[in-house]
């Protein structure tokens, strides 16, 4: 009896484990997935402003390139931080990012499903 008690607690303990690891998990990849959304949001707001401005100049009104300059920076700025959490997030799945489409690809795929480039 004292046998089959100690393997439960043996079992119960890894399971507990196995449990929170992976609710640790979900956490992580939810609270990421919501900065990139958070980020994709900022980049779109930053390609309006300057869809304003190519607007403004197209209907004469004289309006400075410096400023649609910097939004762009600020746009590749954004997306080189998503290609950052992307790969954390990657990492925390078990995946691998493809180098030519970004789509997710099992960790030991020879190519990317997706577009066919070899990883």
């Amino acid at each position: 009896m004292n046998k089959y008690l100690e393997d439960a607690k043996k079992f119960l303990g890894k399971a507990t484990s196995t449990v929170v690891e992976k609710s640790g998990e979900v956490y992580s990849t939810a609270k990421l997935s919501l900065k990139i959304s958070k980020l994709k949001s900022e980049a779109e707001e930053c390609y309006k402003k300057i869809g304003e401005i190519v607007y403004a100049n197209y209907k004469g009104n004289e309006v400075s390139g410096d400023e649609a300059e910097t939004l762009c920076a600020q746009i590749e700025k954004i997306y080189n931080e998503i290609d950052g959490i992307s790969a954390k997030l990657a990492e925390i799945k078990g995946t691998a990012i493809c180098p030519n489409c970004g789509s997710e690809v099992k960790k030991d795929s020879s190519y990317c499903a997706k577009c066919g480039t070899e990883m």
